[in-house]
């Protein structure tokens, strides 16, 4: 997987476009999957009696959810899937984007934000890890985790993310503060 980060600014919040990469091998194996899902579920509600369909449609429907539509999902995520985040000094923002479908952009407000990048594996020498959001709580100052990023990318791309992140703030805490920055150079 090769997941991307595209990311700007417009010096108020910082937009993040994570996006999914499959293998495309992985992609065929899923949609396989899938079609032999659905051949087995219509070769299954085709040999129900006509008497018994309906003490049986309840069990197959359930089962048809577990089995069908998570599969589904996950190949839609894994063709289409993006993540958008948006971060300014007083919220995260974020939805996901499956290609026709696209979640609601869900906002959390926060104390104090914190940041962590989490090392989650490595693939040819390349590390890979998410960004973690944290709240440092107003009652007691204790982090607790409000959002991570779900896709996985190149750990050196959520380095220079949560370095627009720190610079994000320490512009505001500037302005704030009427310092103009300036270079002794």
């Amino acid at each position: 997987m090769k997941n991307t980060v595209e990311k700007h600014s417009d010096g108020i919040n910082i937009y993040a476009e994570f996006s999914v990469k499959s293998n495309p091998i992985g992609k065929i194996i899923l949609i396989i999957l899938v079609f032999v899902l659905i051949v087995f579920f219509v070769l299954v509600f085709s040999t129900i009696d006509v008497y018994t369909i309906g003490k049986s449609i309840f069990p197959i429907v359930i089962m048809a959810f577990f089995l069908l539509v998570i599969p589904i999902r996950y190949l839609v995520w894994n063709l289409y899937g993006k993540e958008n985040l948006i971060i300014n000094s007083k919220t995260i923002s974020y939805n996901y984007d499956y290609g026709i479908i696209k979640t609601n952009l869900k906002t959390l407000p926060f104390n104090i934000l914190g940041t962590g990048i989490e090392l989650i594996r490595e693939d040819n020498g390349i590390r890979k890890g998410r960004l973690i959001f944290y709240d440092y709580r107003e009652k007691d100052h204790l982090p607790e985790v409000i959002h991570y990023t779900s896709i996985l990318v190149n750990l050196e791309e959520v380095k220079e993310l949560d370095k627009e992140i720190s610079k994000l703030f320490l512009d505001e805490f500037n302005q704030v503060r009427g310092f103009l920055p300036f270079s002794a150079n």
